[in-house]
């Protein structure tokens, strides 16, 4: 939900989490009647279309007592679909200029091509300060660095998040400061979060060092990632999460 006003209090979260889904399936961009038992008159509902025009990307509902907009109404819903898709088109720019410093920063470090000083302070926008390990998974794309994020942020751990090009193939990588937590615990739980959204998911994490040794923290935790997936594939039991322990 983007923004709710509901002064009578008809609409609790039961009924809204109703018509959430029933607005997520709707194929047909165009604005129609949405029905819920508890709503006898329905609730009008506009889409909000993407900047192509092909499918909603948000979608504004309108419940009154008899089920009828006047003119007026009418007029500020129109109004409203304008003003949300600009809101939701900025979201995304900001969204995508995020993701492309995120990666660019992730991907230097990883190579060793930033010193200690600049590497540092890109790393303090993120809340990043202490020691850092490396956390890599089985996914790639915006979706699963949302996810990621998300999961981290629950468990207050300060990160950069960027899916990266690793041997020719898209990892899912997180710079995380644990503090005084064990690496393998965070990138346990991250890893259950994101199997909860998109399936099966494996993991590789390092030991925490010092944010100069990043690249060689990636180094350990892609390995430790390349262990797990072997064992898998050889139809050896392996933990969903591998480490510097499974590494010679």
């Amino acid at each position: 939900v983007i923004a709710l006003h509901d002064p009578t209090a008809a609409l609790d979260a039961e009924i809204i989490a109703a018509l959430g889904v029933e607005l997520a399936t709707r194929e047909a961009a165009r604005p129609f009647i949405l029905a819920h038992p508890a709503l006898p008159a329905g609730a009008y509902a506009r889409p909000v279309l993407s900047p192509r025009g092909s499918r909603a990307q948000a979608w504004i509902v309108v419940a009154t007592d008899d089920g009828r907009l006047d003119e007026l109404v009418r007029l500020v819903v129109q109004q409203a679909v304008a003003i949300v898709g600009l809101e939701l088109m900025h979201r995304n720019v900001a969204s995508d200029t995020e993701r492309r410093l995120t990666a660019s920063l992730v991907g230097d470090a990883f190579a060793g091509r930033t010193d200690r000083g600049e590497l540092g302070r890109r790393l303090a926008a993120f809340g990043i300060a202490g020691e850092v390990a490396v956390a890599a998974f089985t996914a790639a794309g915006p979706a699963a660095e949302r996810a990621l994020k998300g999961a981290l942020a629950a468990s207050d751990v300060a990160a950069a998040v960027s899916t990266q090009e690793v041997d020719g193939r898209e990892l899912l990588c997180a710079i995380v400061e644990v503090g005084e937590r064990d690496p393998i615990e965070v990138a346990a739980d991250a890893r259950l979060r994101l199997a909860e959204e998109l399936g099966e998911v494996l993991a590789g994490v390092s030991r925490a060092r010092p944010a100069a040794d990043l690249w060689r923290t990636f180094q350990e935790a892609h390995w430790a990632l390349g262990t797990v997936e072997r064992k898998r594939g050889q139809g050896e039991e392996a933990a969903a999460v591998g480490s510097w322990h499974d590494l010679g």
